[in-house]
């Protein structure tokens, strides 16, 4: 990305960094924002009982949903693993 979303905040701050780019604790921080921070602890048979996302498209999926987008906004999904 050259040109930053947010040029305030740092380069690799999560509003500068694409939601598909979101490193695994950078999601289930957000997610828990929107769950109970719980679901940080939770193992996953605890999340879906609760109905909360297990797999990052089904996190990334929830914080679409609620409309918590980081200002360099979705990005597409990595082909990496």
């Amino acid at each position: 990305m050259s040109e930053r979303a947010r040029p305030d905040l740092p380069v690799r701050h999560p509003q500068n960094v694409p939601l598909h780019q979101w490193t695994d604790g950078w999601l289930k921080m957000s997610v828990a924002m929107h769950t109970d921070a719980l679901f940080l602890m939770a193992y996953d048979h605890e999340k879906r009982a609760k109905g909360w996302p297990v797999t990052r498209e089904e996190m990334i999926a929830l914080l679409v949903e609620k409309d918590d987008i980081p200002a360099a906004g979705i990005g597409t999904p990595s082909s990496v693993s």
